[in-house]
């Protein structure tokens, strides 16, 4: 596949890019093309946004989830004389029609830029520069804004994991005490029930001494009531048998 890119105003055609073609393959081969020595930036600009390519990315994969109307800026960074950086931005495109300049093996190509032009690219790359440091710094404050909220997040999850360890402690104690005190309530009511059953034994003892003292006065009673009627029928044989013999004289 082709990828035109701007770069100095013009718009130059990277031909042979694959899905293994990295950002920094697509900056090396216009370098050297343009024959311009310094740093480089790849910058996927579309109509609400922009954002800078990091070396390693790869263009086949990353374009394919670009929005649409996309296009590829590439920014020389120099060091000027004061020692600032600087950026060069290419001017709007006209009739926002692209016409690719094709580049050769040998990297030959074509830049001409004016006077007017360059002061213009200058300033143009100064905005640009603070452009993207306030994005950058947009970017910096939303990344510490979304840890903050991830920090509290966290810190509500701990407080939830605490809280659920401590119930988790507290329904354990009161399941140790329930036991204990079921246990020592069967221990008492074991106790009761065999206090219970004692007194029902002690009683039932009385009760059998009573009814064998009775079953042995009873007994002593039948013997002498025998033994009082044995000694009336001895004495009315004997009444009777005298009375036989005065009768007989």
């Amino acid at each position: 596949m082709e990828l035109n890119i701007w770069f100095e105003g013009q718009p130059r055609t990277v031909c042979n890019v694959t899905r293994d073609t990295s950002c920094h393959d697509v900056i090396m081969a216009v370098a050297r093309t343009a024959g311009l020595p310094g740093r480089y930036t790849l910058v996927l600009r579309w109509p609400n946004g922009e954002r800078p390519m990091a070396p390693n990315e790869p263009m086949a994969a990353s374009l394919s989830r670009a929005p649409q109307h996309a296009e590829l800026i590439l920014q020389r960074t120099e060091l000027t004389a004061a020692g600032q950086q600087h950026q060069q931005q290419p001017p709007q495109r006209q009739n926002n029609q692209l016409r690719p300049a094709s580049l050769d093996t040998n990297g030959s190509g074509s830049s001409n830029c004016s006077t007017s032009s360059a002061e213009q690219l200058d300033a143009a790359a100064s905005e640009n520069v603070r452009r993207q440091l306030k994005q950058r710094l947009l970017m910096q404050e939303h990344e510490i804004e979304m840890n903050r909220l991830r920090i509290e997040e966290l810190d509500k999850e701990l407080r939830l994991l605490q809280l659920s360890c401590q119930s988790a402690g507290s329904l354990e104690q009161r399941l140790h005490q329930q036991e204990a005190e079921l246990q020592q309530l069967s221990q008492a009511n074991l106790a009761d029930c065999l206090a219970q059953e004692r007194q029902l034994h002690d009683r039932l003892q009385a009760e059998r001494r009573v009814w064998d003292k009775r079953l042995t006065d009873v007994n002593l009673r039948l013997a002498e009531l025998r033994a009082s009627a044995h000694s009336l029928q001895v004495r009315s044989t004997a009444a009777a048998a005298n009375g036989a013999g005065g009768q007989f004289l």
